[in-house]
């Protein structure tokens, strides 16, 4: 019986001994980054804001957006397969609300597309680089303005705090936005020539322009 309570008052006192002993941490922090960091590299980013382009021009966002919301597609279903608790079918008869999965995923890609090419030009990039991220962000404000009719637009202070408000261009100011952007531009991107495929160039931007004025009326 003596050797049970010795047992449990030296146990006791070990863990009494460990809580007090862990009262007080010396934390060091070691981390490198820094606000501000002048080291990042401008084509590192453009090359994100290439890749950001990936998302919402995949079938499941901007392609459902513009034609299962017409009759130029209709997602068949069969069974329970497809239905995808019928968000295509709110997309094709335009009873969609602010759930809809297809409709806010759509909108963030664009988005974060602006976002990232806005991004490159904080850290001081050649003219072409330059050029390129301008052309992103004109091409994803493009279908922005298309599909929701305003774009949010995250530059100065914003684009360091998100606890600021993005400004949200209405279709005249995005625009007037896009054309200024695309019109600056112009000479700084490469020919159309023997460049990676993914490079945007003065085709592109041409291009572009063309669809901007072609929906200036319907936007």
């Amino acid at each position: 019986m003596k050797s049970k309570y010795l047992l449990y008052t030296l146990l006791m006192g070990s863990v009494a001994a460990g809580t007090f002993s862990c009262t007080k941490l010396n934390e060091e922090f070691k981390g490198e980054l820094g606000e501000g960091n002048a080291n990042i590299d401008p084509a590192g980013l453009l090359v994100t804001a290439y890749t950001s382009l990936n998302t919402p021009y995949q079938q499941e966002q901007r392609w459902v957006m513009q034609e299962v919301s017409t009759d130029a597609a209709i997602a068949p279903t069969r069974g329970g397969d497809w239905d995808d608790n019928g968000m295509h079918r709110a997309i094709h008869l335009h009873t969609w609300n602010a759930d809809n999965g297809y409709m806010n995923s759509t909108f963030v890609s664009l988005g974060t597309a602006i976002y990232n090419a806005t991004n490159v030009l904080k850290y001081s990039p050649s003219a072409q680089q330059a050029a390129e991220a301008r052309f992103i962000r004109a091409l994803a404000m493009f279908d922005m303005v298309d599909l929701y009719g305003v774009v949010p637009v995250r530059e100065g202070a914003a684009l360091e705090d998100f606890r600021i408000a993005p400004e949200v261009l209405q279709p005249q100011a995005a625009i007037d936005y896009m054309v200024k952007d695309l019109n600056e531009i112009l000479n700084s991107l490469p020919l159309n020539g023997p460049t990676a495929a993914y490079v945007a160039n003065r085709n592109a931007a041409k291009v572009l322009l063309m669809k901007i004025y072609l929906n200036k009326g319907a936007f």
